[in-house]
């Protein structure tokens, strides 16, 4: 098994659009709105231009979801994912996905703090960030383009934390996902270089 992360582009486009516009992961993101096309494609292109890294996680070369880690300033970073909306995702897909995040910003990029943003009817992430002992440090209003009003639950791991929380991310991945991150983490700069 290995973990290969495939950067959003025109070869993946319909793939990544159709997870986007999928009624799961629409509900649980800021923009609700059904993402055409066009959009999606003129969002690829500003990509290339900006420290915003867009990732198909995939394993045994099958797509698992989405991650990505965008780089607010140079000591700060965001991130965020989605698994595949309608697939049966492989034990350990969610707390891969939360060590790869912090593998490319705090070992890759060399962060202070990495943040996330979860709505607050979103439970897994909330669950996982509660089970990893990661506390909610604020939490705001914001709408959403159908109207809606939500709760955004605000996120952060410092570069001083992630030691300790790698490893029991480390521990809740099945034996063979352990494996693999550590390979990955040897190698995780060709990443986003």
């Amino acid at each position: 098994m290995n973990i290969e992360l495939e950067r959003f582009s025109q070869d993946n486009a319909d793939l990544v659009l159709s997870w986007r516009n999928a009624q799961q992961v629409r509900e649980n993101s800021l923009n609700d709105s059904v993402i055409t096309r066009a959009d999606h494609l003129n969002f690829l292109s500003r990509l290339s231009q900006s420290r915003q890294h867009y990732f198909v996680l995939k394993t045994k070369n099958a797509p698992q979801g989405v991650l990505n880690v965008t780089e607010y300033d140079d000591a700060t970073a965001y991130w965020g994912c989605y698994l595949a909306p309608d697939e049966t995702p492989r034990p350990g897909v969610f707390p891969l996905i939360v060590a790869i995040s912090g593998i490319l910003a705090f070992e890759v990029m060399k962060v202070e703090e990495l943040r996330s943003e979860v709505l607050s009817g979103n439970y897994p992430p909330q669950r996982l960030n509660k089970h990893l002992g990661i506390g909610i440090n604020s939490v705001r209003r914001a709408t959403r383009p159908s109207g809606d009003t939500v709760d955004v639950l605000c996120y952060t791991i410092t570069k001083n934390e992630w030691p300790s929380l790698k490893t029991r991310v480390s521990g809740l991945l099945p034996t063979a996902l352990q494996h693999v991150l550590a390979e990955f983490t040897q190698n995780a700069r060709s990443a986003v270089l």
